[in-house]
């Protein structure tokens, strides 16, 4: 519990050095609240500490909840200033509450708690022999129908190829009595001289 009230009181001290001169800038129409990166940085890590310290149901947080980051930038020193004091008001009641006793342990990650979960490795195991079975199914299916799709693809060809050897048989036939006939012709011509 002393860590966390030094933490405390280290992040009200750096509270209290943010001012609206440090954080303003001016303009056409007169002086504006501008925040800083260290400003907007230290709510950042107001509202972690106060979540994780004392829980999103605690009088800090819900005073913090109040709190409107954007009136930080573009507005009036009043606004800026009531910003500011909601900010330090949830870290000075902190100082009157308990911490959470429970702090966050390794055990208290989600993952690891996940991880532990017998629902988590059963869902797994489900969901990965789902999956295999699937993916052998669709593979399977997916392999015979291409197979079978080669397999009338090929009886095709080979029907063609048989269709034109029959027609390149004949061709040679018609050729080959065009030659003899030529060679015919041309004996009795020259039997004929």
């Amino acid at each position: 519990m002393a860590v966390t009230e030094t933490e405390l009181e280290t992040l009200i001290k750096e509270g209290e050095t943010f001012d609206f001169s440090n954080n303003s800038e001016r303009k056409e129409h007169g002086i504006y609240s501008r925040a800083s990166d260290d400003l907007l940085g230290w709510t950042a890590n107001v509202e972690e500490f106060i979540r994780v310290n004392y829980g999103n149901d605690s009088g800090p947080y819900k005073l913090y909840e109040s709190f409107d980051r954007n009136r930080l930038t573009g507005y009036y020193e009043s606004d800026y200033r009531e910003q500011l004091k909601i900010l330090l008001g949830a870290l000075k009641a902190c100082r009157q509450i308990t911490p959470n006793t429970k702090k966050r342990g390794k055990d208290d990650h989600p993952i690891t708690s996940l991880l532990k979960n017998i629902y988590f490795w059963t869902a797994i195991v489900i969901i990965s022999g789902g999956a295999f079975s699937l993916g052998l199914y669709f593979g399977s299916s997916k392999f015979d129908k291409e197979k079978s799709d080669y397999y009338d693809e090929n009886k095709k060809l080979r029907e063609d190829a048989k269709m034109d050897q029959q027609t390149i048989a004949y061709q040679d036939s018609v050729i080959y009595e065009l030659h003899n006939k030529i060679i015919n012709l041309e004996q009795n011509q020259k039997g004929k001289k």
